[in-house]
């Protein structure tokens, strides 16, 4: 069912109904770059093309491409639309059958005759399981930025600490690597979303970090980093570090009015409903943050941060190298201790003279906090939790960022 969101459809024209389009799908994936519908059919090992510039009126099938493909993956996207360098649109199917860790390169320029280009096998991690999201960032969308959903236990005994950077002009290069040493042990990256030369990324129970996407003199270096209380206010069993993944900065989404302004959804995770063996309700998601990067300047290089690494080389002389554990956890309450790690700045909005005395540090994170409303269903309607969603906020051109309080990383 298509929903129109404009104020000029009301009542029985503001939806349309294709009950016999799709039978059984897997999944539903727009691109972002065009009017193009991907729907998997796992029972076909296929995945068709629709046009959906007008669907209001009708939904027409254009091609499809002969892959295997699932819904049973973490993968919060699928696919990837892009141009290449020479103008082509390109698709990249992500990991389409949830095995093997496998990004799919198609020629979609005639969506009616897709055609293979190339595969990657994404093995820098894991060979076979814990690829993550694969979302486009900088100029155009050129260089697209890979996390892992891995945890201290899982990955063949890696961790997930680390963001991958494909040049979409280059793309069966190397990737470039950003280490993320601010991540404790049992969570990871869970999600990242660009916009306007920056990336936020989603780290779960440690909060959320912004990474400089642009062609700055801080290009693919950690520029921001916040992990306030909110978002490690749960109780994580003692020995069950990797549940951590199920609480705090989750999805993270870009705003389409405001530079620089994220969305991002919060989780609680319970205990108690854990050990009473009820996984539905041991994970909530009740709150929605919004994070702004603001007075950031991209042509300032900003000292001490951590430049990106060519995969498979070292920062020095190029050698390759072994990427260590960086985690500690001596104390076992699940924060590691960082030796030499740099010093965050918290602003609260304690008094007028703090704030001033503060005011040096020249980026900063805004996060506000907005309830959702927890409303229940309609009288007889029913809920089916089986039901793909797809969609993002939608904003409503209001200052979103009126209200808050700043908080800020040394030296950004």
């Amino acid at each position: 069912t298509v929903h129109g969101m404009s104020p000029e459809l009301s009542g029985a024209a503001a939806k349309k109904s294709y009950p016999g389009l799709f039978l059984t799908a897997g999944w539903v994936e727009a691109s972002d770059e065009r009017d193009v519908l991907f729907v998997c059919f796992p029972s076909l090992s296929e995945i068709r093309l629709y046009d959906i510039s007008n669907p209001m009126v009708d939904i027409t099938r254009l091609g499809r491409i002969e892959a295997a493909c699932s819904r049973d993956s973490h993968h919060d996207y699928r696919i990837l639309d892009y141009k290449d360098k020479d103008g082509r649109y390109t698709t990249i199917l992500v990991d389409p059958a949830d095995k093997g860790n496998k990004l799919y390169y198609y020629d979609t320029q005639d969506p009616s005759r897709p055609t293979a280009l190339f595969s990657i096998h994404a093995n820098w991690e894991a060979g076979e399981d814990g690829l993550g999201q694969m979302r486009p960032g900088g100029p155009g969308g050129r260089y697209h930025f890979i996390t892992w959903h891995c945890s201290s236990i899982y990955c063949e005994g890696k961790q997930g600490d680390a963001l991958y950077i494909l040049d979409s002009k280059a793309p069966q290069d190397s990737p470039k690597v950003i280490d993320l040493p601010m991540l404790s042990q049992g969570s990871f990256s869970r999600d990242v979303a660009c916009d306007d030369g920056v990336c936020l990324v989603s780290l779960a129970w440690d909060g959320v970090v912004a990474v400089d996407a642009s062609d700055s003199v801080n290009q693919f270096r950690a520029i921001s980093h916040y992990a306030g209380a909110e978002f490690r206010d749960d109780r994580v069993p003692l020995g069950q570090q990797s549940l951590k993944r199920h609480s705090g900065a989750q999805k993270v989404y870009a705003s389409t009015l405001r530079p620089r302004l994220f969305y991002v959804e919060h989780f609680n995770f319970s205990s108690r409903h854990f050990r009473l063996e009820d996984p539905l309700r041991s994970v909530r998601s009740r709150d929605l943050y919004f994070a702004e990067l603001t007075g950031y300047d991209e042509s300032v290089l900003l000292p001490g941060n951590v430049a990106p690494t060519t995969f498979g080389q070292s920062a020095g002389d190029g050698a390759g190298t072994k990427r260590d554990d960086h985690r500690h956890d001596h104390d076992g309450d699940g924060k590691k201790d960082r030796k030499g790690a740099r010093p965050l700045v918290i602003i609260a909005a304690v008094s007028a003279v703090v704030l001033l005395g503060l005011a040096i540090c020249t980026a900063a994170l805004l996060l506000r906090r907005r309830r959702r409303s927890m409303s229940a269903p309609p009288s007889g309607s029913a809920v089916d939790e089986r039901n793909v969603v797809v969609g993002r906020p939608v904003e409503d051109g209001g200052d979103a960022a009126a209200q808050g309080h700043a908080v800020a990383a040394a030296g950004a």
